[in-house]
């Protein structure tokens, strides 16, 4: 009878250890993928820049080329050359390097020698145009697996229009942050429902993108103050804004005095 009634207490404290192990555990591998991310960044670069000048050997001393027999590092050299050609024929060798994505994969074989890996993505440039390149990373020797050169060849756009679009999101933040000012001072009850409304229901959502222009999404939502912003490579950097349609709404509501209030009576105008 008493460990039936132990049986939860015991229960509830092993579930007070396990969240905290669980978010730690969660804290260090996610620390460990962004210092790998880091990591592997620089030696991208200094990959494609050894590529570039023709410097193979600094290549396969950065390639994870274990188990591979020393008789067909000339092949892979050779491989290099297509596409140090390829990199040179189409961005020259004066290049800028801007990180965009990473993204990391586990495998499901316990016994394999892999013990998960990295594919980054790097946008290459020069003064006119630009490219992507990715690079699967072996996380077990750190080293390049793979490279690949994109079928990704454009302009450079010009960024003007995108940075003058980026004033409307930053109008729809501050609108939100008032409202949830107006909403803290005022005296109506439940306030955090107010606060969330205010800060999730943000819909349609209008945004920009760098490469390709003005969208919209009937049904996209901005659940972060009502905007979101990227700027990780051309092809990846977009504004976007949802109507304030939540803050909107309680301003409305408290225009109106239709909210409940600590004092049971109508709100007055103009009191915050």
């Amino acid at each position: 009878m008493v460990m039936g009634a132990l049986l939860p207490v015991i229960k509830m404290k092993n579930i007070k250890l396990i969240i905290p192990a669980i978010l730690l555990i969660c804290l260090f591998g996610s620390c460990s993928f962004i210092g790998n991310v880091f990591k592997y960044r620089d030696t991208t670069k200094e990959f494609i820049e050894a590529l570039v000048h023709e410097d193979y050997n600094k290549c396969t001393s950065l390639m994870d080329l274990q188990g591979v027999n020393s008789q067909y590092l000339d092949t892979i050299k050779k491989s290099l050359k297509l596409v140090h050609q390829s990199l040179v024929v189409n961005f020259g060798n004066k290049l800028d390097y801007s990180f965009e994505t990473a993204e990391k994969t586990f495998s499901t074989d316990i016994s394999s020698n892999q013990q998960g890996q990295t594919v980054l993505l790097m946008q290459i440039a020069n003064q006119k145009d630009f490219g992507e390149v990715q690079v699967t990373f072996n996380d077990k020797s750190q080293k390049v697996f793979n490279f690949n050169v994109l079928d990704v060849k454009q302009k450079i756009p010009d960024m003007t229009l995108f940075w003058l679009f980026g004033i409307l999101p930053l109008c729809v933040l501050a609108f939100n942050v008032y409202m949830l000012i107006v909403v803290k001072r005022s005296n109506v009850t439940h306030k955090w429902i107010k606060y969330l409304i205010i800060i999730l229901v943000n819909v349609p959502t209008i945004g920009y993108k760098a490469i390709g222009g003005l969208f919209y999404k009937l049904i996209g939502i901005q659940i972060l103050f009502g905007i979101s912003f990227s700027f990780t490579g051309y092809l990846n950097s977009a504004w976007a804004f949802g109507i304030p349609l939540g803050g909107l709404f309680v301003l409305f509501m408290l225009k109106m005095n239709y909210f409940k209030t600590t004092t049971n009576k109508p709100l007055k105008k103009g009191k915050r």
